[in-house]
């Protein structure tokens, strides 16, 4: 292909030998008419620049799709303007059935009863109860069962972080379950 700063539009987007520097050469001579098209959408700059980011990337997949002849005008530009009048259009139905559902959500919520409430307030405190008692384990057994309960690493990882044999990681986190255990039964004492 001849220099992609002096070929036509309709070149630049049928080149198969070069298309990423034929493909930049389209972006740079359209993407600041695009990105003033879009801001004249009412939308925010940051909405504006990724519904031209999202153009740009459809017009990339799709440039072996482009028909000047079909195109209003011919131009490529004409063409690009298309794409993102669709992409427009999908993201406000994305938008407004996001907000409808929302709107749904809202509406059919069940107020929380006293109940609830209590119970919710219960876990909180069971919650803060678990998590002292845990800081209070032995550092190694605090480590072990942190590592196999709460992030669900294998004994094996867990062993090779500490230095120590799979076997000597198993009884830390059963020594920590019973410590914990203990704790529970005798109403949070040690």
């Amino acid at each position: 292909m001849q220099d992609p700063t002096t070929a036509e539009d309709a070149e630049l987007l049928a080149d198969r030998g070069a298309p990423a520097d034929t493909f930049a050469e389209f972006y740079r001579r359209h993407a600041g008419p695009l990105l003033a098209w879009c801001a004249q959408r009412d939308l925010s700059a940051a909405d504006a620049a990724d519904v031209t980011a999202e153009t740009f990337v459809a017009a990339l997949y799709r440039r072996h799709q482009f028909d000047r002849t079909r195109s209003e005008s011919g131009s490529a530009g004409a063409w690009l303007q298309q794409i993102a009048f669709n992409v427009v259009s999908r993201r406000q139905r994305t938008s407004a059935r996001e907000r409808a559902a929302y709107l749904r959500w809202c509406e059919n919520k069940t107020p929380l009863t006293e109940r609830d409430t209590a119970e919710y307030a219960a876990l909180r405190e069971q919650a803060r109860e678990t998590l002292e008692w845990v800081t209070g384990l032995v550092p190694a057994q605090q480590h072990a069962l942190v590592g196999r309960a709460l992030h669900g690493k294998p004994y094996a990882q867990l062993a090779a972080e500490s230095g120590v044999s799979e076997v000597t990681v198993r009884r830390r986190v059963s020594r920590a379950i019973a410590s914990l255990r203990r704790r529970r039964t005798s109403g949070g004492g040690a």
